[in-house]
């Protein structure tokens, strides 16, 4: 039997009023939307829809359509990461109407336009680009082409890191609700922001564009990255590029069929087993237990708190890392590549990070609040190793593999597990370079990096956060 949940309203009314006091300060409207959550398989779609496909057209679009606006408050050389197809640093995407909500990555009404243009039922990266670009009809204005760009993507807009975390965090009283069945929803509205412009900033930084500008220019031809700007990003950020496959085709459905082949569980679980991962049951999913749920700000801020603390206490174990991705875990962001493994969702709260944040007082706490306070706590290894108990860095592929075995227990056994690793092992690496070549390993690393990405030096310059 499924327990009727009742709001706390005056939580509402709470969030309600400091995220109007934020949506003032950002110049942008704050509007209501009703608190429906959609499937978790649809979660999931628009989650990987939006990094695989949408957002890397989506800053190609702001450098096609909005280069000259973003000049303005964005260093010329930060902008050409747009082109790319890249976030730059200290900045973000943002979904006006969360993911969580049921907001989407792509306008429906724009998907519907482009299925009539190409009378078809499906949509490929190609017919996204090729709606944008205007092929579909003769002799398209800039105008134009930048009013498609608009409706296509009239959830999404730029944002700067600092504010998109405080966004999330001022308004994250709902998120209880969102784990949860939907049968279980209570009946409630939520506040998001509604902007005209694809990118949120605070009007004085906000310059003035000819109205005749967007009139004159000359359409987009292209959103191919030129060779030579290409061949100098990858460069600088010392790795391959990555291969692309433009045939992906965009999903429109809820049922999402499986891409990539099903993982090895029985490698899976051996290779957990040499790191000294395993696996127990989860008491919090016990019904008489009371489990304490995680908000996304207390998520975000347990995490940085956790890894700007590493590269202090574990130095010994932080030879598989470059100067260059100790800085950012010093400042409390993931290297490229890596994750953090923690049971965000449900836990008994009974020891470590979570038993800190329990108290009703806490709730209400910014992520920048939560993580100075986990900071100030694990003030020596011992207490660090206390607070952040079960928490763990490790490669994405590694943290892949935990959860498709954690996965596959659940439906075996219908009880929820969660992962434990040895004492004292904060890191778990899938391709950690062994003692004896460390030296040799190390030149390799520092001659990849050798030269300073553009797009590092200018986070260095931004507000001094990750």
């Amino acid at each position: 039997m499924i327990k009727k949940r009742y709001i706390d309203k005056q939580r509402g009314i709470n969030a309600s009023w400091r995220f109007r006091e934020l949506a003032d300060r950002l110049g942008v409207k704050a509007v209501y939307v009703p608190l429906k959550v959609p499937s978790f398989a649809e979660r999931q779609r628009i989650h990987d829809e939006f990094g695989e496909i949408v957002r890397p057209i989506f800053l190609k679009g702001l450098y096609a359509f909005y280069k000259e606006e973003l000049e303005q408050f964005l260093d010329p050389k930060m902008v050409v990461s747009f082109q790319m197809g890249w976030t730059p640093p200290c900045w973000s995407v943002h979904h006006l109407v969360p993911r969580s909500l049921g907001g989407q990555n792509l306008s429906l009404e724009a998907m519907e336009e482009i299925k009539q243009i190409n009378s078809k039922d499906e949509v490929l990266v190609q017919d996204l680009e090729n709606y944008l670009l205007g092929k579909d009809t003769e002799g398209i204005s800039f105008a134009e082409q930048k009013k498609r760009f608009d409706r296509l993507f009239s959830n999404l807009a730029l944002v700067e890191g600092q504010d998109h975390e405080e966004i999330h965090a001022v308004n994250n009283w709902y998120l209880q609700y969102v784990t949860k069945g939907e049968t279980s929803l209570p009946k409630a509205d939520v506040l998001v922001l509604q902007t005209e412009k694809p990118y949120i900033v605070p009007e004085e930084l906000q310059g003035k564009v000819r109205p005749d500008f967007y009139i004159e220019k000359e359409p987009v031809s292209s959103f191919e990255i030129p060779e030579e700007l290409e061949r100098k990003m990858w460069e600088e950020k010392g790795i391959k590029p990555p291969k692309s496959d433009p045939r992906k085709q965009l999903k429109s459905k809820e049922e999402t069929q499986e891409e990539n082949p099903p993982m090895d569980i029985d490698e899976a679980w051996r290779r957990l087993t040499v790191k000294g991962i395993g696996f127990k049951i989860d008491l919090s999913s016990k019904e008489n237990d009371e489990s304490f749920h995680v908000s996304d700000s207390l998520a975000v801020g347990a995490k940085k708190a956790f890894l700007s603390k590493l590269p202090g206490f574990f130095k010994d174990r932080m030879h598989s890392f470059s100067e260059k991705d100790k800085g950012w875990l010093r400042n409390g962001s993931l290297p490229e590549g890596y994750a953090v493994f923690f049971d965000k969702f449900e836990t008994n709260g009974g020891a470590g990070v979570f038993s800190v944040f329990k108290e009703k007082e806490t709730e209400n706490l910014s992520m920048h609040k939560i993580r100075k306070k986990l900071e100030f706590f694990a003030e020596d290894k011992k207490s660090f190793s206390a607070l952040f108990k079960g928490f763990f860095l490790t490669d994405k592929e590694t943290a892949e593999e935990i959860e498709a075995v954690l996965s596959d227990l659940e439906k075996q056994t219908g009880v929820k597990y969660t992962a434990f690793h040895k004492d004292g092992e904060v890191i778990v690496l899938n391709n950690e370079p062994k003692r004896e070549n460390n030296n040799l390993w190390k030149e390799k690393k520092k001659s990849a990096y050798g030269k300073k990405a553009d797009m590092y030096r200018f986070s260095k310059k931004g507000k001094g956060r990750s």
